[in-house]
C-alpha cells in the first residue's frame, strides 16, 4: 500500500503538520509506505482553466504541481492536511486542488475512482470549528472523483505552532485516519 501525505501549510512543525505526521505513523503502522509532500515547495501556481488537463491527463503549465498529481495517480491512498484560513482550506491547498482536472476524463468521469482519502484540518478559533466546512469542501472534491473517504479530523482551538500535540484525542484521531487510509 502506497500513501501520499500532502501538507497544505507553509508552517512546518505547526498543528496541521503535527497531525499529518501522526497520520503518517498510523499509515506506516498499517504497513504502508508513505511519501510526504509539502505544498510550500510548489509555490501557489494557479490553474489557468485551459482544460488541457482533461484531454491530456496532466497539467501542461505547471511541471512541479504535475509531478505531485502523478504521485496521486500511483498512490493507493491520500491524506490531505490543512490549516483553516478565512474559514476554509489554505490557499496552498486550494491552488493545488484546482489542478485536479487531471483526474477527470473528457466525459467528466473520474480517472482515480476508489482511491482512499483522509482529511485533517485545524483552526485557531476556540469557539467555532471552521475545520468542518474546510473538510467538507475537500471532501466534496474527493467524492466528485469517486474517492472513498476513510476518515477525517476537524480540530479547533489551536493557533500556536505544535500545541495540538498535547491533545491526545486529536492525535489518536489523526493516527486512526492514517491507519484507515492504509488499511
Amino acid at each position: 500500500m502506497k500513501v501520499l501525505a500532502i501538507m497544505g501549510s507553509p508552517r512546518l512543525g505547526g498543528n496541521s503538520d503535527v497531525l499529518l505526521n501522526e497520520a503518517i505513523q498510523g499509515a506506516k503502522a498499517a504497513g504502508a509506505t508513505v511519501d510526504k509532500v509539502n505544498l510550500i515547495d510548489l509555490g501557489r501556481e494557479m490553474c489557468v482553466a485551459c482544460h488541457s488537463c482533461i484531454q491530456k491527463a496532466e497539467c501542461v503549465h505547471d511541471k512541479r504541481t504535475n509531478e505531485v498529481l502523478q504521485k496521486i495517480k500511483t498512490a493507493h491512498g491520500l491524506i490531505l492536511s490543512t490549516p483553516v484560513w478565512s474559514m476554509s482550506m489554505s490557499s496552498y491547498m486550494k491552488a493545488f486542488m484546482d489542478h485536479w482536472g487531471v483526474f477527470m476524463n473528457p466525459d467528466y468521469t473520474s480517472r482515480i475512482p476508489g482511491k482512499r482519502v483522509g482529511f485533517i484540518a485545524v483552526c485557531a478559533s476556540p469557539d467555532r470549528n471552521y475545520s468542518i466546512p474546510a473538510i467538507k469542501h475537500m471532501e466534496e472534491c474527493a467524492r466528485f472523483f469517486r474517492m472513498r473517504v476513510k476518515g477525517k479530523v476537524a480540530v479547533k482551538g489551536y493557533g500556536a505552532a505544535g500545541e495540538v500535540s498535547k491533545d491526545k484525542k486529536a492525535m489518536a484521531a489523526a493516527f486512526r485516519v492514517g491507519k484507515a487510509v492504509a488499511s
